[in-house]
């Protein structure tokens, strides 16, 4: 019988969806392929690559989500009572999952970086891995740091925290990070992604609460914490804890983990790009897919700035002020033949792939689900597939699910999450600013083009035209940004995990916007500073549209090693995934040995 594993992917930002999709791919890649399982609340299009290699997705709240107002400012406290309110309904969570990990017969968990998937496993007597950079246990502990409210709440009119000391007389915040703590102490093995910062759940040092591995001054780690973290993997980590083991029809009961607790350094998890996406054909292919013309694309001078933050929507733009005219090529994403051509195939493909599922639904018992089409091809839009899926009652019964279902099944509950019926992700407006100066553009000279990523999809053509500034883009909702990454020039965005590693990876500079309340980000940034180039820019200057000066000093500082790409990543994630396999393996060797 194939290994089965479960993956859970937390649900706050597309990097950890993306990693999930790389990894999960390459585990799928190896001849001795396992059955693996998605359960996450992202949208099931953010794992196209695995799911075309066999995996299958479960939609499930598995996780808080942190409250964005902006894609660099945090809502502290909706974020605690978001927290308060999951954690009140953990134990009917987890014996959901608990329920469907045995309904499965699932061998082992992998979680990225879901707290609730590792104690899961423990109650259903199963061996996790976390497979993370960091942990929500302390990125919630320095949410509560004692620090003055960042300016850009202002800007986004969150409720005002005068300092994490209001959190904490006000929210109780120890006692809901010390679940969380609890939860990621059930892992067996820590594979630890670069870019990482202390995780306590493991490591002995150093320990919560997360405000004290930073100095304040320098905004950078401190130095006690500096040099610990050059000491990962090798400092002592806390043992096992103590769960009863038990084999199929024997009453055996072990009350020790039969593997020791272990930590192993991990590659950068990212996706690979489509082929020969550097060679100049092929670039002038993917900038024409988004509807850049032709002259620019075949111009040598032409630079390309994308703007991408990370899953989060980037605001309409509410029309030029004064008498700018208006930008000689703006291309929105639904102002292009090519692209209405592959929104129609859309639509008809999502069609018959429902009328398929509905008139052959017994048949589909058990077989696999449908190809997705990959999200590789920058003009293809991605129709979201049936994919068994399981919803069970708090008493672990399976039950029809509340999620509007594309087709059903006798035994299982198939569904395909629509955009319309996910929660929007925050957005955030720069356009205004940006068109309201006539006289300076953000980009750094006339042979700069700037590709936006994150647009509502109801942006209408007129809307578009009237307010993007000249040589502004927008890219489809679907386009791949591994292959646009590594195109560009320069990337604008933030210190997240997905793009941090592309841009690693792909050798393309960062121009970002700072998040202070984010603890994640000192891990990256360091990361950065190390093997890539990163430009920081101010929220202030963001916001204004005054960035060209900081993109011209990232091209500048990442001219010399542009083409320096890691051309071994891929393989070395598949090693990675062939180490996990053997693990299970021993695993179950020795739970079969007793």
């Amino acid at each position: 019988m194939p290994v089965k594993l479960a993956y859970y992917c937390s649900g706050h930002g597309y990097g950890h969806a993306t990693r999930v999709s790389a990894f999960a791919s390459a585990l799928l890649s190896l001849d001795d392929k396992p059955e693996v399982y998605i359960i996450s609340s992202t949208p099931m299009r953010m794992f196209s690559e695995c799911l075309n290699l066999g995996a299958q997705y479960r939609h499930a709240e598995i996780d808080p989500i942190i409250s964005q107002p902006l894609a660099y400012a945090v809502d502290r406290r909706l974020s605690f009572d978001i927290l308060r309110a999951f954690l009140e309904k953990k134990d009917t969570k987890l014996a959901e999952e608990v329920e469907w990990l045995r309904y499965k017969e699932i061998d082992c968990v992998l979680s990225d970086a879901a707290f609730l998937a590792c104690e899961a496993a423990t109650n259903a007597h199963l061996p996790s891995l976390l497979i993370t950079n960091f942990t929500f246990d302390s990125v919630y502990s320095y949410l509560g740091a004692e620090l003055c409210s960042d300016p850009s709440e202002l800007d986004a009119g969150v409720p005002q925290v005068s300092s994490g000391a209001d959190l904490h007389s006000g929210h109780g915040i120890e006692p809901l990070v010390s679940q969380l703590f609890s939860g990621y102490r059930n892992a067996d093995v820590l594979l630890l992604l670069p870019g990482f910062i202390p995780i306590p759940s493991f490591f002995c040092r150093p320990s919560l609460p997360a405000e004290g591995w930073i100095n304040s001054s320098s905004n950078r780690f401190q130095s006690n914490v500096e040099h610990l973290l050059q000491q990962y993997p090798m400092l002592e980590i806390y043992p096992s804890l103590t769960s009863p083991i038990t084999t199929s029809g024997s009453s055996l009961n072990v009350h020790h983990k039969k593997l020791l607790r272990e930590v192993k350094m991990a590659p950068l998890l990212v996706r690979p790009l489509s082929p020969d996406v550097t060679r100049l054909s092929r670039r002038i292919a993917l900038l024409t897919t988004i509807g850049i013309p032709e002259e620019v694309c075949n111009d040598a001078d032409t630079r390309i700035l994308v703007v991408s933050f990370g899953g989060q929507t980037i605001g309409r733009p509410r029309g030029r002020h004064g008498s700018c005219a208006k930008p000689p090529c703006a291309a929105p994403l639904n102002n292009t033949n090519n692209i209405q051509h592959h929104a129609a195939n859309y639509r008809i493909l999502r069609r018959e792939t429902r009328e398929s599922c509905h008139a052959n639904t017994e048949q589909n018992v058990g077989q696999q689900h449908e190809s997705v089409p990959s999200l590789k091809t920058a003009n293809t839009c991605v129709p979201e597939v049936n994919v068994p899926a399981y919803n069970l009652s708090s008493s672990g019964n399976l039950i029809s699910s509340p999620v509007p279902s594309a087709c059903h099944s006798l035994a299982e509950e198939n569904f395909a999450m629509d955009d319309e019926n996910i929660a929007p992700n925050s957005s955030f407006e720069i356009f205004p600013k940006l068109v309201d100066d006539c006289d300076r553009s953000p980009l750094p000279s006339p042979s700069w083009i700037a590709i936006v990523c994150g647009v509502p999809a109801n942006w209408s053509v007129s809307e578009t035209e009237d307010g993007l500034p000249s040589r502004f883009y927008i890219a489809p909702q679907d386009v791949y940004m591994p292959d646009l990454t590594a195109v560009a020039d320069v990337v604008l965005g933030k210190l997240g995990y997905g793009t941090v590693s592309e841009c690693i990876a792909y050798a393309t500079p960062l121009v970002y916007v700072p998040r202070p309340l984010f603890v994640e980000e000192h891990g990256l940034r360091r990361f950065l500073e190390a093997k890539g180039v990163g430009v920081e820019l101010s929220q202030q200057d963001f916001e204004s549209g005054r960035w060209a000066e900081r993109v011209k000093e990232a091209f500048r500082k990442g001219k010399d090693s542009r083409y320096e790409m890691r051309s071994d990543l891929q393989q070395e994630i598949r090693e990675l995934a062939d180490w996990v396999m053997q693990w299970v393996r021993n695993w179950r060797g020795q739970l079969a040995g007793h």
